[in-house]
């Protein structure tokens, strides 16, 4: 969840394969950011330094770090801003 939007409630899945590169999974991964983008700028946020849109926090301003497997074929993505 992405700080002050946790009303929304946006949980994403998308199928991943072994066969996956690692580029095909990061491309993935930036595809479910960018339709919570639209969302998150239609919505109020109870954390303003955390505010997602072209005056705050654009998508290009967002990276991803790193994945964490949880088990079970879940995956946490670990994201970083550029400030």
């Amino acid at each position: 969840m992405w700080a002050g939007y946790e009303h929304l409630n946006f949980v994403q899945s998308m199928p991943a394969s072994p066969a996956m590169s690692r580029g095909q999974l990061g491309a993935g991964i930036a595809m479910q950011f960018w339709s919570f983008i639209p969302l998150a700028q239609k919505s109020s946020t109870t954390n303003p330094q955390w505010q997602i849109g072209q005056q705050n926090i654009p998508f290009e301003r967002i990276f991803l770090v790193a994945l964490y497997s949880l088990g079970d074929g879940v995956w946490q993505a670990d994201v970083a801003v550029d400030f």
